[in-house]
Order: structure tokens, then C-alpha cells, then sequence
């Protein structure tokens, strides 16, 4: 919510200045949001955080055909910009063992062992965060 709400502003202001007006929904135009993602990429901003700020103009622009401030958003038809798939980044080797050093510190048998299947899971089976907190026990084949 707050960065939507700090990309909203940022256009905001970006168009007041450029403009020399008090923004309102109806005078933004398509023409405008194009200028404004070519100044943030001139500005060495990456797409990634131009689409996202996108986003929320589209779902402010949204609420504003809703709310009959507007007829038509001027997001409707602008695409997102390209940007690079990038695999989540692993846990370094070095944090990796110090994090297992960390677990089999630890007192109780039943905490360092239930520790140690959560680390194997994220490590060695490339489960998501999500993932394995989700695991049950009768998602284990023990065959």
C-alpha cells in the first residue's frame, strides 16, 4: 500500500511540474504516462519498478472510471515494459553452514531435528518459503 501510494505521488508531482497544473484524473492522458515512463527510465529507474508504479496508476485510473471521475483510463492501452525472469537467489554455501551449525546447537532433539528437515527441504529439495511451511507429515513418502 505504501508504494503504491509513493508511486502515485511521484506521477503526480512528475505532472504537476511538467505541466505547471493542479493534477486532476481527467487531464492525464496516455501521452503524458509515456512521457513520464521515458523520463523515469532516462532517470536510470528500472522497468521493473516503471511497471510497478504502472500498476498503481492503473488501478487509481480504475477507480476513477468507477467512480465516474473519468470516462476511459489513459493506462488502458500502455504495456509494461520488458523485463529480465530472474530464479530466486540461493542461500550462500558459507550462510548455509553456519545456519546448520546454528540448528544443531540447539538443546531440544525435537527442535534441531524438526529445524533440520526445514533447512533440507529449502536447501536441498528447492522448496519456496511457502511451500515448506505448507508440508505435512503425510506429504513425506517414506517409502
Amino acid at each position: 500500500m505504501r508504494a503504491a501510494r509513493a508511486d502515485l505521488v511521484g506521477i503526480v508531482r512528475w505532472w504537476e511540474q511538467r505541466r505547471s497544473l493542479t493534477f486532476a484524473p481527467d487531464l492525464l492522458s496516455e501521452a503524458d504516462i509515456l512521457a513520464w515512463m521515458q523520463a523515469r527510465q532516462d532517470a536510470g529507474a528500472a522497468n521493473t519498478t516503471i511497471n510497478r508504479a504502472l500498476v498503481s496508476l492503473a488501478a487509481f485510473c480504475s477507480w476513477c472510471v468507477a467512480t465516474d471521475q473519468i470516462v476511459r483510463s489513459p493506462v488502458a492501452r500502455i504495456a509494461m515494459l520488458p523485463t529480465i525472469e530472474q530464479a530466486p537467489r540461493g542461500l550462500p554455501s558459507e550462510g548455509l553452514r553456519w545456519l546448520l551449525v546454528a540448528v544443531d546447537a540447539q538443546e531440544d532433539d525435537r527442535q534441531r531435528l524438526r529445524d533440520r528437515a526445514l533447512i533440507t527441504l529449502l536447501a536441498d529439495c528447492g522448496l519456496r518459503s511457502a511451500e515448506a511451511a505448507a508440508a505435512e507429515l503425510r506429504d513425506l513418502d517414506l517409502r
